[in-house]
């Protein structure tokens, strides 16, 4: 990426857009001092709602590409008719440029060529009784032209670079950081620290310990019913079971904690 200096300080591409952009500059009022006296130049402007949109966009289709060179199983896969996804990938994107970070759920699904499908907002929940909520998301179509994005028929241009594992996107309208966060959690981590989490939501069909129960490794715990199927929630490790938090017939959701464990000693 090409740097330039102004009144002594180094500024990269994204920092030239927000400094031409910038009404002092504008109007003219550059000297040796223009930086010191706008410190929030550097800093980036967050955009509108829609052009947030758009760089979440343009965050998400940069991380497909790097991701897909990456699969060792399918990168060799033609991006072919037959190769389509029927169901959108999901993943939920953290932008880190306003006041407090902010969350952004993300469905995504390629429709062919260079046109895909996304929703943006909130993924449709279960009520109690596990019918699905309905689906309001707002739907766009995607297209990649060159080094441009058209949504719904919008032509934008936003210039996006990875910084390890986050992306900073740049355009006239502002510029936005972002990060992802893991689509599934750290279970064993969870484990070492408290006991073994839901890995879907759903239903506890049966419970084979009690409170103060010694069990061994790959012992099962619990029994969790989930898209029609069965789920044996096990340990990994020897340790102490000190409280059963469902009993059968209760509803869990994923994440939830299930069996508190007392591992290596300490109580979890």
């Amino acid at each position: 990426m090409r740097r330039a200096d102004i009144g002594g300080v180094r500024t990269n591409a994204d920092s030239l857009v927000a400094i031409l952009t910038d009404d002092v500059f504008v109007e003219g009022g550059v000297d040796t001092g223009y930086l010191d006296r706008q410190p929030h130049v550097l800093q980036g402007v967050r955009p509108e709602t829609a052009d947030i949109d758009a760089h979440l966009v343009a965050v998400v289709l940069d991380r497909v590409a790097a991701t897909r060179p990456a699969d060792q199983r399918w990168r060799h896969a033609p991006r072919a008719r037959r190769n389509l996804p029927t169901r959108g990938q999901r993943i939920t994107m953290v932008e880190s440029g306003g006041d407090a970070p902010v969350e952004y759920e993300v469905e995504y699904r390629l429709l062919g060529g260079d046109t895909w499908e996304f929703l943006l907002g909130p993924w449709p929940k279960a009520d109690d009784d596990g019918a699905l909520n309905p689906d309001d998301r707002p739907r766009s179509v995607v297209r990649r032209c060159g080094n441009a994005l058209e949504i719904d028929g919008r032509r934008t241009s936003p210039n996006v670079s990875r910084l390890g594992e986050s992306w900073r996107v740049s355009g006239w309208s502002g510029r936005t950081e972002w990060h992802e966060l893991p689509r599934f959690a750290e279970h064993d981590a969870d484990l070492a620290g408290s006991g073994p989490v839901a890995p879907l939501p759903g239903t506890v069909i049966d419970v084979r310990v009690s409170d103060g129960d010694s069990v061994e490794a790959d012992q099962v715990l619990m029994v969790i019913e989930a898209m029609k199927m069965e789920h044996q929630i096990t340990t990994p490790s020897a340790a102490t079971v000190t409280t059963v938090r469902f009993s059968v017939g209760d509803r869990v959701d994923m994440g939830d904690l299930l069996v508190e464990l007392e591992i290596g000693g300490q109580d979890s």
